[in-house]
């Protein structure tokens, strides 16, 4: 979303609203077969009804108890509607799935904001400044994150977008740099997961490729604990170590040596 704010100099700028609203998102409220599932007036009501109920604690509390022991974490539309429910279980599914939606949709921002303060010295460089972000537990609210606009186009429109580089070289180029910032993120710890060319803006002026996404994302450092408590490394029983076969991968997760 562009929105216009006045700073303080009281000159007006232009900068993008992301918002992380579990009732939106094409991707977010997808099921396994692609199918996108809109928020509807009853689905809001049996939500609300699961938090006044005070269902929402118990709930995040499996749910995150999932997250930390499960080897395949669960994905909210796994919580969706069966039609074959009877009505009582029918709205308790619907509830569940709004609130797993809740649960993703909070990940993401926190994510997203703890990635932008992890790669600071990137910041208006290969991704877009950080103005301002909210932080509300409150789980009727919508968090968001305000950051730069990137005045130019989507990677992905490189071969439409007028007027198109007439150099090929300067497609590489840009394509290069593009697959060059990952490189730098991920060098800093951080594994996106999304990292399609939809997700890339580049300036219009200097062509300079800004990722704009990292909602998706992996943190190392918590990667390597996850793996260390579900015991990944340990010995298989014939004297030697898992992980020594891994130790080169382990290196080079990160650090962009791949």
């Amino acid at each position: 979303m562009e929105v216009t704010f006045e700073n303080s100099s009281g000159i007006c700028s232009s900068a993008i609203l992301k918002l992380y609203d579990r009732r939106f998102g094409t991707n977010l409220r997808s099921g396994e077969d692609g199918k996108y599932s809109p928020c509807r007036s009853q689905d809001e009501a049996a939500y609300q009804s699961f938090l006044r109920q005070g269902k929402m604690g118990p709930f995040l509390e499996e749910l995150e108890e999932e997250y930390r022991t499960a080897l395949i974490p669960p994905v909210a539309y796994e919580f969706s509607e069966d039609e074959d429910r009877p009505d009582g279980r029918h709205v308790e599914a619907t509830a569940r799935f709004e609130a797993a939606l809740w649960y993703e949709a909070d990940q993401h921002f926190k994510d997203e904001a703890e990635a932008y303060q992890r790669l600071g010295d990137l910041q208006g460089e290969s991704i877009p400044r950080v103005y301002a972000h909210s932080n509300s537990e409150d789980y009727l609210s919508v968090n968001g994150i305000l950051i730069e606009k990137i005045q130019g186009f989507n990677l992905r429109d490189l071969a439409t977008f007028l007027p198109v580089p007439s150099d090929y070289a300067e497609w590489t180029a840009i394509v290069q740099r593009a697959v060059d910032t990952a490189h730098e993120v991920n060098k800093r710890g951080i594994i996106l997961l999304d990292s399609g060319p939809r997700n890339v803006m580049v300036d219009l002026d200097s062509k300079t490729p800004f990722i704009i996404d990292l909602a998706q994302c992996y943190f190392k450092d918590r990667m390597f604990d996850l793996w260390e408590k579900l015991g990944w490394g340990e010995d298989d029983g014939d004297g030697n170590e898992d992980e020594d076969d891994e130790d080169p991968w382990y290196a080079e997760v990160g650090t962009g040596t791949r």
